[in-house]
């Protein structure tokens, strides 16, 4: 089953000098053209196409330099940081991120020198160095109490629970996921709180409660369905399907859970994670033998 990072994107800081300020009051046009590249980056990103909507990024970024709006900067790099990691361009990504702490931190953003630090974190976990990673995650949380940046917060309890599941520490990972969760209701994230439930559902499937795992997940899934989050509804689909599977309780159930998953993927156009969603499927028909769902008989009758 998946579990998910906390990466934290477009946050918004208050560094402003006086002079800085008076320059974006003086060209409101270049704040709002950094603005509208930003959104072109974001449904670019969306799309896929991660190679445009770094390169739109990187000119919303240089518009904000340009009226020395360094909320705009440290912000647009992190969303720029995002998306070379998103690239696997990881050397990219980490001057992105650092440039982004560097000037909360001469500015006093406690809060947003937190969210450069919990990315880079994400960063390098992803490279293999847990021991750093905790590192970064350790300080995100300090500076996001701090600054009570509570996204940040979140994220970074998340990401340390992340760890602890890792290592096996699972009381640990609990306590971390459970005050993450807490954050997101407190604060209103939907998107957060499902990924909580996903990873609390994950937790349990690690403890061997399947019961406990496909009630967190079934949660997530609905709090997706109302957000009409597909990628998110994707993933729910998946790991239901894989608890079910595993625990023998539906298997049926668990295969039209995983024709569903596998339906959004190829609308997705994630060409391999269909592939892989059909492979189970036709297993887990075998295992059906006669019993098999309908689910089945489309799948031998297409030869998937």
């Amino acid at each position: 089953m998946r579990v998910e990072r906390g990466v934290l994107l477009f946050t918004l800081i208050a560094l402003a000098a006086c002079s800085s300020s008076a320059r974006r009051d003086a060209n409101p046009g270049i704040g709002a053209r950094a603005r509208t590249l930003e959104a072109a980056s974001m449904e670019n990103a969306l799309r896929g196409d991660l190679t445009r909507a770094a390169s739109l990024q990187e000119r919303a970024v240089a518009a904000y330099r340009s009226i020395d709006d360094v909320a705009g900067v440290a912000a647009g790099l992190n969303r720029l940081g995002n998306l070379q990691q998103s690239a696997e361009d990881r050397a990219a990504a980490e001057r992105s991120y650092g440039e982004a702490r560097d000037l909360a931190r001469l500015g006093g953003a406690s809060g947003e020198e937190a969210a450069a630090e919990n990315n880079l974190g994400t960063l390098v976990e992803e490279g293999g160095d847990t021991q750093k990673a905790r590192e970064h995650y350790e300080a995100a949380l300090r500076l996001a109490h701090a600054g009570s940046a509570r996204s940040v917060e979140a994220a970074a309890e998340n990401n340390l629970g992340l760890l602890a599941l890792a290592a096996g520490d699972l009381a640990d990972a609990q306590r971390r996921f459970d005050a993450a969760l807490a954050i997101d209701r407190e604060i209103g994230d939907r998107a957060g709180e499902a990924t909580r439930l996903r990873n609390l559902g994950a937790l349990h499937r690690r403890k061997g409660s399947s019961t406990e795992a496909i009630r967190h997940l079934e949660q997530a899934h609905e709090i997706d369905r109302k957000r009409e989050d597909v990628a998110a509804i994707a993933l729910d689909l998946v790991s239901l399907s894989e608890v079910r599977a595993e625990s023998r309780g539906d298997l049926a159930r668990a295969v039209d859970e995983r024709r569903r998953a596998r339906d959004i993927h190829r609308l997705l156009g994630d060409r391999e994670a269909a592939e892989h969603d059909e492979a189970v499927i036709e297993a887990w028909c075998g295992q059906l033998g006669s019993s098999a769902p309908l689910a089945c008989v489309e799948v031998r009758r297409t030869g998937l």
